[in-house]
């Protein structure tokens, strides 16, 4: 499911999000580069190389990528713990060490 970038509030289920939409929680934009599949938060950037530059990046714009970053895993913060790991790549990566 979608969430605000700002408030983490659930946009509900995923669907052609419209320019000018506002979270229903805090009313901050969900058309924007925060609540985009495409942005990497930890650069501060949008991944999409043909994207063109957007100036402020949590005010609505006109950006033909865009598509709302749906959360990937089952777990509410997101974070994956060890047992959803598939074992099969640790146990070939620890074979490798061992003596």
């Amino acid at each position: 499911m979608p969430h605000c970038w700002s408030c983490e509030s659930d946009l509900g289920a995923v669907r052609e999000i419209k320019r000018e939409e506002l979270c229903p929680g805090c009313q901050a934009w969900v058309h924007c580069c925060k609540n985009c599949r495409f942005w990497d938060d930890g650069a501060r950037a949008c991944d999409e190389p043909a994207a063109e530059w957007v100036h402020d990046r949590e005010r609505a714009n006109f950006c033909d990528f865009f598509a709302i970053a749906v959360e990937e895993s089952s777990s509410s913060s997101g974070a994956r713990g060890d047992d959803d790991r598939p074992a099969g790549g640790r146990d070939a990566f620890e074979s490798l060490f061992k003596k």
